[in-house]
């Protein structure tokens, strides 16, 4: 009986200057993605993800759509071999790589659509002055409770990602997310760190980029997948395209709520994080902590998945 395999897509902050270089210096079909894709932005990828700086990739317009090909890409590479995903998850901006993982959404179109979505962010960016924390150690309801307690002057913060039963980002202006820091510190034992805003905000200041990405929204297509795609919106798995599409809109000014997807990821047998980085592992392995779980980044991690699947 097959394995059923968990393939999960890591979000905006796992970049990094040589990402997935072996694997394109080893392999055709990855130095295709890369030609096929500078095709469509008129992008040097090559330069951008091999020898460019930790800076200039980090620039919203390089890195969603750099982060998709890298990711789409090493998918691919695990098709050709046979690996073929039961369900598929991507964080946040993973998401798009996820579905084009399962034969949902194309390379070009997902290009497109995230060169659109990280120019009208970027403007964005620039009128707004907010602020993300990650917090762990705290309890859901003991978060909202605490933010609650902050006086309404600071009140304009929501949860913005849901990642486990005690760890939340939450999103708002800087003073309030200054204030909140600053009080949680104060009256918790909680942990507190800052998230780049280039990840995406998922609470109502993203509004005015989700109006503006609808129309260019319709004009790539989303297909019904090969495999099981569950989703960051609601944390439900499925398969039809129409809803899908839907769902990436609504994501991107939602929470993530990436404990619920996890929650419907566990009839998988073992995990695989496909893309740059392991930042998925730490958040995976506190679910399920008995499961295989492999990330390929460079040649040798290919090689010890297959052998484990071999066997």
């Amino acid at each position: 009986m097959a394995l059923k395999i968990g393939m999960l897509f890591p979000d905006y902050a796992s970049q990094f200057v040589g990402m997935a270089k072996g694997l394109y210096d080893d392999s055709r079909l990855v130095q295709e993605y890369f030609e096929e894709a500078s095709n469509c932005l008129n992008i040097n990828f090559i330069k951008l993800c091999f020898a460019s700086s930790d800076s200039e990739l980090s620039k919203i317009s390089h890195a969603y759509p750099a982060l998709f090909l890298v990711s789409s890409a090493v998918a691919a590479l695990l098709r050709e071999r046979g690996v073929v995903p039961y369900k598929v998850a991507g964080y946040n901006l993973g998401e798009y790589a996820a579905l084009c993982s399962v034969g949902s959404l194309t390379l070009p179109d997902g290009l497109y659509f995230l060169s659109k979505f990280a120019l009208l962010y970027q403007n964005e960016l620039q009128d707004l002055d907010v602020r993300t924390i990650k917090v762990s150690g705290l309890s859901t309801g003991a978060l909202q409770e605490l933010l609650r307690a902050i006086d309404d002057k600071y009140s304009e913060m929501n949860v913005s990602a849901y990642q486990g039963h005690s760890v939340h980002s939450v999103t708002g202006s800087r003073t309030s997310i200054n204030m909140a820091e600053l009080q949680i510190l104060k009256t918790s034992n909680a942990g507190v760190e800052g998230v780049p805003s280039e990840a995406g905000l998922h609470v109502g200041f993203m509004d005015p980029v989700v109006s503006a990405l609808k129309m260019y929204s319709e004009k790539i297509d989303i297909n019904n997948t090969s495999g099981v795609f569950v989703s960051g919106f609601d944390g439900l798995p499925t398969s039809q395209g129409a809803f899908i599409k839907e769902k990436l809109m609504e994501q991107i000014h939602s929470p993530v709520l990436w404990g619920d997807v996890m929650q419907n990821m566990g009839d998988c047998d073992l995990f695989v994080h496909i893309g740059p980085g392991n930042t998925l592992s730490p958040l995976t392995s506190a679910f399920y902590p008995d499961k295989p779980l492999f990330t390929i980044n460079k040649q040798s991690d290919l090689d010890n998945l297959m052998l484990y699947l071999d066997n």
